[in-house]
């Protein structure tokens, strides 16, 4: 009993630092470098850990959740055990420790959404999502202080976390390693202050709680203003994308005063298409004026000729892939296939995309039924912005796949994953 109360204790320590960790920790190599050099993040440290420990907290009645959710993710790992097992075999392949890393990394997120998801109580699940919320802000600020060309943000904070020191003034990576990474994790606490923005304006609150509204209004423009910064054309056609069904289903659950909701949802699509050309057509600002011809632009170019190497290569082993190791497209003189679905497909094979297209449309159902709940919007505001972001973020993923690395970018992918646990917390605690 008393080792079940500490650990109790313990995994509540460790569930509030694992966001620290994600949000702001370097990386770092054992008794040696701390920087963008290193190998580490405390994340990967304190992640295994609250897993143990959770689970022996709540040995005497550990729930798990069962839902599309958790049978994605135990598809994708078996899905790359397979690929793993079947190259090590039946294609010649090598297997080595390092391509055992994703096979792991895929174990602890299912081992996060089923120890978190089942058994973190409601109010520690709140406390922890508002905690991430704020950290983000700090993360948002960083960036933007790094595009204002602050020296102390643009030299001494941003050696810590990335190499890319002679360009972080003109594209920001606050404690990221490159602009695209901060601009995708930056939107899921925008869709989080938008939602809440909503909840608080049409909500028929008192009007106490009404002025909250505008706190959260100005919190979704500074994320807003720090995707746009960050220069990261997939963060920000993921955000269009996103926002559009975000608000589609804002209009369709009919939550909240429905005049208010009406002027509310066409104000914001106003504003970010009034945005959006203003960004892209009037002001043209750093990379995002390549969406003014997005097919003519050099990047996409240049991916489009790597995806035309890399497709016949693909094509030989269809079905499962060749695992997680890039020892075939390095031989074929490509580093990085920059598309999220044929990286995938080259890992893990057409079931693997199966898999992950199946899990994220998992994660979009559960968040969707948590959205249309209208007790969940009136008493637990704080999950039901969550579900936004939820849906919000992967919805904007499903979009931008193609061209996108999309779960490949695994610090953003596991901030995302922690979010998605703690909003389980509301279905298993009813």
């Amino acid at each position: 009993m008393e080792i079940r109360q500490a650990s109790r204790k313990i995994s509540e320590l460790l569930l509030y630092s694992l966001p620290v960790t994600i949000l702001l920790s370097p990386y770092f190599t054992p008794f040696s470098v701390v920087g963008p050099e290193g190998f580490l993040r405390g994340d990967q440290i304190i992640l295994p850990i609250l897993i143990i420990v959770l689970g022996i907290a709540h040995s005497d009645q550990f729930r798990v959740p069962t839902d599309m959710v958790v049978i994605g993710l135990f598809g994708a790992i078996i899905v790359i055990a397979l690929s793993i097992i079947l190259n090590g075999t039946g294609h010649g392949g090598v297997t080595s420790i390092g391509d055992l890393f994703d096979l792991l990394i895929w174990i602890s997120y299912f081992g996060l959404v089923i120890t978190i998801g089942g058994n973190v109580s409601i109010p520690q699940a709140r406390r922890t999502i508002l905690l991430i919320v704020g950290l983000s802000v700090g993360v948002a600020a960083l960036g933007i202080l790094q595009w204002l060309n602050l020296e102390i943000a643009t030299e001494t904070v941003a050696q810590l976390y990335t190499t890319r020191l002679d360009t972080v003034g003109r594209e920001p990576t606050s404690t990221l390693q490159n602009p695209n990474s901060l601009g995708k994790l930056l939107v899921l606490p925008l869709f989080f202050c938008f939602a809440q923005t909503y909840r608080m304006t049409a909500g028929g609150w008192p009007m106490e709680q009404n002025q909250s509204s505008v706190v959260w209004l100005i919190l979704t423009i500074v994320f807003a203003v720090g995707v746009v910064v960050t220069g990261a054309r997939s963060a920000l056609v993921g955000l269009v994308f996103g926002f559009g069904i975000v608000c589609l289903i804002i209009i369709s659950s009919k939550l909240g005063n429905r005049k208010i909701r009406q002027l509310f949802v066409w104000t914001a699509v106003g504003s970010v298409l009034v945005g959006f050309v203003l960004l892209i057509g009037v002001f043209e600002v750093g990379r995002l004026a390549n969406l003014q011809n997005p097919l003519q632009d050099d990047s996409l170019q240049a991916r489009f000729g790597k995806w035309r190497v890399v497709l016949p290569l693909i094509l030989e082993q269809p079905l499962f892939g060749y695992g997680p190791s890039k020892a075939a497209q390095l031989e074929i003189g490509v580093p990085h296939i920059d598309s999220g679905f044929l990286s995938w497909w080259y890992h893990y094979g057409i079931l693997g995309v199966i898999t992950f297209l199946a899990l994220l449309i998992g994660i979009m159902k559960t968040g969707i039924s948590i959205v249309v709940d209208s007790e969940i919007f009136r008493s637990k505001p704080i999950f039901w912005s969550t579900a936004i972001a939820i849906v919000g973020w992967s919805y904007g993923v499903l979009v931008s796949w193609t061209f996108v690395g999309v779960p490949q970018d695994r610090r953003v992918f596991l901030l995302f994953l922690v979010l998605l646990s703690l909003l389980l917390t509301v279905i298993w605690n009813k």
